[in-house]
């Protein structure tokens, strides 16, 4: 999810940030409401969808629902990034003979780095933590997610907390990890802009 999202969500936001595309300021803002609505209103069209698919019950369905609500967050995200680099700075390149896909991929991607960083991290935590789509579209033990593993922790007669806790501290790690090796460019991502010369 978080690969696809901004594999899709960086060239996307440099579009919407450089391009002549008409109606973008209204495009943009239409990615934004998007992120304004709850999981819960399109999981059944969304399971009917995936259902006639025959995506039911596999990773690639999480993937594709999960990357639906990440990537307008990643357009909006990255298309900030991407007003921040100086056009000067493109139009250099394309003086020494880049064409707009050199010039994003080398010139543009390295500077907006840590935004990619801080957008990608979001992304990966949002679909770490993802349970409504997750336990709805997932049947098997092979397909479950962790939260959905979590909701579902067997327990006959009583709830057994002492190892809900220790698994939910296991699948803590990961993320922590994550975050704690992005931290340096967490930080800048999430600062840049914050701070005017």
């Amino acid at each position: 999810t978080t690969l696809l999202a901004v594999a899709l969500g960086a060239p996307g936001a440099y579009a919407l940030a450089r391009l002549p595309v008409p109606g973008k300021h209204a495009l943009l803002l239409g990615v934004v409401a998007c992120t304004a609505f709850p999981q819960v209103t399109i999981v059944g069209p969304l399971f009917v969808l995936l259902r006639a698919l025959e995506l039911r019950d596999t990773w690639l369905a999480l993937v594709l629902a999960d990357t639906s609500f990440a990537l307008p967050l990643v357009l909006w995200l990255l298309a900030g990034f991407v007003r921040e680099v100086p056009v000067a700075v493109e139009e250099a390149a394309q003086i020494d003979g880049a064409g707009r896909l050199a010039t994003l991929g080398r010139v543009v991607l390295p500077l907006i780095a840590p935004g990619i960083a801080s957008a990608g991290l979001l992304v990966f935590l949002t679909s770490w933590n993802e349970l409504l789509f997750a336990y709805t579209f997932t049947a098997t033990e092979a397909s479950r997610t962790v939260p959905v593993a979590l909701a579902l922790f067997p327990g006959v007669y009583e709830v057994p907390w002492g190892d809900i806790a220790a698994a939910s501290m296991l699948a803590s790690l990961p993320p922590i990890l994550i975050v704690v090796g992005l931290q340096r460019w967490l930080v800048r991502g999430l600062t840049a802009g914050a701070l005017r010369d």
